[in-house]
């Protein structure tokens, strides 16, 4: 699965930024213990942990969205179903109705 299928599309280049910088902070932690600087070590501890928190709330993001598409596609369907004629909706979510019909 690609990267910008797991986030919005206009979090991608900011889910590769916050994974690089994951890779980067671990490496400082490595070399803050071969360093054996223990106020390095933590300090990177916690900005990879922060990293990590950004990163998990960019899927819960597209998570988010995801129900929503669903929710509405399913709203559509059963107006549809009803005799409604979707496409003469329009609303804030029209973006949605032309991506679902």
């Amino acid at each position: 699965m690609s990267l910008s299928r797991q986030v919005l599309e206009r979090d991608t280049k900011k889910l590769e930024i916050v994974e690089e910088f994951i890779e980067y902070g671990e490496s400082q932690q490595k070399l803050a213990l071969q360093e054996n600087n223990q106020k390095q070590f933590e300090t990177w501890v916690k900005e990879v942990r922060l990293a990590r928190r950004e990163k998990a709330s960019l899927y819960r993001e597209k998570e988010k969205y995801d129900e929503e598409s669903e929710r509405i596609r399913k709203m559509i369907l059963d107006l549809q179903i009803r005799g409604v004629k979707v496409e003469m909706v329009r609303r804030a979510h029209y973006p949605v109705l032309e991506r679902v019909m």
